[in-house]
């Protein structure tokens, strides 16, 4: 008999603790259901591109799989063939919403335009309270760590700039000091380099490429990419 009574308290102590478990696992998702933002790679493309065929999915749609179960997603379009700084600030603006803006210093040393596209955003209340999942295939990886990076610590030479020139404005990304990324998760991306920089005489042709490829699969029939 006691044997039995102790069989009892300890399956009824077993059942106790993991329904706890379960509970204290709802209540954990439910405060963590953050947006997910998809970070494409290089040579990547956006959602209304290629004819419809998916960069996170192909024929099959990731994005649209996740919400079906219940989840908040967005696909980033960001540069197939720029620099990860490049990249990272126009994930900002597409998460944030607002232009994109390079910075004034960037811009200058790299020789193009200050400010490119402007977005309405993913998640245009992104804060500490408010934060994001990032998943980056590849080089959206890097440029998500980027974007992390550039959240936390901003950029000394913008900020310096900006000192020496008050009348212009900075970009709050370029200020640091946020956190707003809750999680980065990336797939097959090359943090300690690549051997394709080696063979960097062939960028110029596979960029033309794919600049005529994304026209093609575009909405404007104009042989650019932007």
């Amino acid at each position: 008999m006691g044997k039995l009574f102790l069989k009892i308290c300890f399956f009824a102590l077993v059942t106790v603790c993991s329904f706890a478990a379960k509970i204290s696992y709802a209540e954990e998702r439910q405060q963590n259901n953050y947006p997910i933002i998809l970070v494409n790679g290089f040579a990547g493309w956006g959602r209304e591109e290629m004819l419809g065929v998916k960069y996170w999915g192909g024929v099959h749609d990731i994005q649209e799989d996740l919400k079906r179960n219940g989840y908040t997603v967005h696909t980033a379009a960001v540069g197939p063939v720029s620099s990860n700084w490049d990249r990272a600030c126009e994930l900002y603006a597409q998460i944030s919403g607002g232009t994109v803006d390079y910075g004034a210093v960037h811009a200058e040393k790299h020789g193009h335009n200050r400010f490119g596209r402007t977005y309405s955003g993913f998640a245009p209340n992104w804060s500490e309270t408010n934060k994001v999942h990032l998943v980056g295939h590849s080089m959206g990886g890097q440029t998500i760590r980027t974007l992390v990076q550039l959240l936390k610590e901003g950029s000394f030479e913008e900020k310096n700039y900006v000192k020496n020139h008050p009348d212009t404005k900075i970009s709050p990304l370029f200020e640091g000091g946020k956190s707003y990324v809750h999680s980065v998760t990336t797939l097959a991306t090359p943090h300690n380099g690549t051997t394709l920089a080696d063979g960097s005489l062939l960028l110029p042709f596979v960029k033309d490429l794919l600049i005529t490829a994304a026209s093609f699969g575009g909405n404007n029939n104009l042989s650019l990419y932007d």
